[in-house]
């Protein structure tokens, strides 16, 4: 049941931002839909269900943004890879620490992103960039967190599924 609501909920996410957020951009930044969807599948599932549901979240955003193919893909992995390490050596069972865990994986894919942009030669302003990382990584958390208030994660029940 639970493989069919993130796969609900990746379908939704998916949509949202292709969307409904391209009018809800906050200095023209909107949140990372498929992220929060990605990490919410980690703190939820299994670590190899988990992995694999980041998989299918980063070829979506490859699918859907524009950008350098694959690297959405990879890095929502490594992403998901990190975090279920992270894991077994932390208690990860607080709200507020995965909120915490939100922002530090956000702010890390967008830093991550921009130097994937600025590899090849493109130039970004220090500026937009900063805002992408700060702002964007801000609103995808508060996003996330409100997510997290409304249906919480229970990694226990994920053993049954």
């Amino acid at each position: 049941m639970k493989k069919i609501i993130f796969g609900v909920a990746l379908l939704l996410a998916a949509l949202l931002q292709t969307t409904v957020f391209n009018y809800l951009r906050i200095f023209n930044v909107k949140p990372d839909l498929l992220l929060i969807v990605a990490v919410s599948g980690v703190f939820s599932m299994q670590e190899r269900q988990a992995l694999f549901f980041c998989l299918f979240c980063g070829l979506f955003k490859d699918i859907f943004a524009s950008g350098i193919l694959g690297i959405n893909t990879v890095l929502f992995c490594v992403w998901g890879l990190v975090i279920s390490r992270l894991s077994r050596q932390l208690t990860i069972d607080n709200n507020y620490v995965r909120i915490g865990t939100m922002f530090v994986i956000s702010i890390l894919n967008n830093i991550a992103l921009g130097a994937a942009v600025v590899y090849p030669g493109k130039s970004v302003p220090a500026g937009v960039f900063l805002r992408i990382i700060i702002l964007g990584s801000f609103y995808t958390t508060v996003i996330f967190g409100l997510i997290s208030m409304v249906f919480p994660f229970d990694k226990e029940a994920a053993q049954n599924d």
